[in-house]
């Protein structure tokens, strides 16, 4: 079973998903507005000198896949 992330953990995302992801009955990611939902979401641990983040990038057909954060987005 897994733990809350609570306050272990910060996550920013670029212009496309800042706040959140919805998606679509037909499966794409789609914003409150209509258009297409295409992005980044990044997260990072908030230890102080833990550079090593994790990205999901989402694509606008909804195909998602991770990655590495780079070390100056997480500090």
């Amino acid at each position: 079973k897994g733990e809350a992330v609570g306050a272990a953990l910060h996550s920013t995302g670029n212009l496309k998903v800042p706040r959140y992801i919805w998606f679509s009955g037909l499966g794409p990611p789609r914003p409150v507005g209509g258009a297409f939902q295409a992005g980044t979401l990044t997260a990072c641990r908030n230890k102080p000198g833990s550079a090593n983040g994790r990205q999901v990038i989402l694509s606008a057909t909804g195909r998602a896949r991770l990655g590495k954060a780079p070390a100056a987005d997480c500090e």
